[in-house]
């Protein structure tokens, strides 16, 4: 199995993120993350705010009064920003890269204190206590070690508390070329199977309680994505190693694996300890 580090991750953020946000279709409301049209969403700016609407759901359901929010993964700070607008939250961003966090408090107004961005491997780490909510947004994927991502999350998580990811997840048992580009190209150490992931995070005391399919709410045949397949077909005989690269040929072969059902792309959410609600799939 494949295997990068936090340093590696962070090397292809420092490298990639000016891009992202110069050239990236999100990158006019700082989001790196995909652009999701689910039902009722009308405009791409709508499309990327999607998932944060999910999150605000689930920040509902915890309940009234300010709650402790941390962002696993938080990138340029967007999300959590946008979430703060729309709910009353003390947020916390952690991210590996020191291009992102520098950006995050860029963008942070100053004489907000309830807002706190930190450097940070998620998995190995200290992360900020007593957490009413935690969630991810295509990170956990890039996680280095999914085992010690579920031990340390637990771990920062009050009881009650919920965590939710947004990513890919594998929906096949078997390897093959698609698979393996896609991993070594977007540096995924953790694309794991939903099973799997169900299995390490119960030992932690996680629990599933929603899970939402958004595979078919994604773009896979855009003109810039059909221009980057051709690039990456021309390209692939060099070989090359430079982020911006890995980039494209991470990115071309995830539209292959959705196209091919290996991958599916999910929100999901867990929560810490026992659970008496009704559990949510869609």
């Amino acid at each position: 199995m494949v295997s990068f580090t936090s340093d590696d991750i962070a090397e292809y953020y420092n490298r990639n993120t000016s891009r992202f946000l110069g050239y990236g279709q999100g990158g006019s409301v700082g989001a790196i993350h995909r652009a999701v049209w689910g039902d009722g969403v009308r405009t791409r700016e709508e499309a990327y705010h999607y998932v944060h609407h999910l999150l605000l759901e689930q920040i509902d359901k915890i309940g009234i009064g300010k709650h402790r929010v941390l962002d696993l993964g938080c990138g340029v700070g967007s999300s959590l920003l946008y979430l703060q607008k729309h709910s009353n939250i003390e947020g916390f961003g952690v991210t590996n890269s020191k291009v992102h966090l520098e950006e995050a408090w860029r963008r942070k107004d100053k004489r907000d204190f309830a807002m706190n961005f930190i450097r940070a491997d998620f998995c190995h780490d200290t992360l900020p206590a007593d957490i009413d909510f935690g969630y991810g947004i295509e990170s956990f994927a890039q996680g280095s070690d999914a085992r010690k991502f579920f031990a340390n999350v637990s771990s920062s998580l009050r009881m009650g508390a919920r965590l939710a990811l947004c990513d890919d997840f594998l929906a096949t048992r078997e390897s093959g070329f698609w698979l393996e580009e896609f991993r070594n190209g977007w540096q995924l150490s953790s694309l794991m199977h939903r099973e799997d992931i169900d299995a390490l995070a119960a030992d932690y005391d996680l629990h599933l309680i929603e899970e939402h399919a958004l595979t078919s709410f994604l773009e896979v045949d855009r003109l810039r994505d059909r221009a980057i397949r051709v690039v990456v077909a021309l390209g692939r005989p060099l070989r090359l190693k430079h982020p911006c690269w890995l980039n494209f040929l991470g990115g071309n072969a995830l539209r292959q694996c959705l196209k091919k059902q290996l991958v599916s792309y999910y929100f999901r959410v867990w929560t810490k300890g026992s659970h008496t609600g009704d559990d949510e799939w869609s």
